[in-house]
């Protein structure tokens, strides 16, 4: 194997890597919304007659519910490549 093969496949894998270690985060983020959703919307405020952060937190739950299902496409493609490239 040459120098600049062993470069490329180098630089093959960072991205994959990255992806990973971003979607790890992005995951981490989404169920941190989504749980405050939970928490601060429904469990906090149970009982009360004004029932309106229900709606008014929905930006907080979607945020979190994207931000999920893209961290765990990102990590799941990282994790594909990572094995073909091996």
């Amino acid at each position: 194997m040459r120098a600049s093969e062993s470069g490329n496949l180098r630089s093959s894998r960072i991205l994959p890597i990255a992806a990973v270690v971003l979607g790890g985060l992005a995951i981490l983020v989404g169920l941190g919304l989504v749980g405050a959703y939970i928490l601060e919307a429904i469990v906090a405020r149970r009982g009360e007659p004004d029932q309106s952060l229900l709606f008014w937190y929905l930006p907080f739950f979607f945020a979190g519910l994207f931000s999920f299902i893209a961290g765990v496409a990102a990590s799941v493609w990282g994790l594909t490549r990572l094995r073909r490239s091996s």
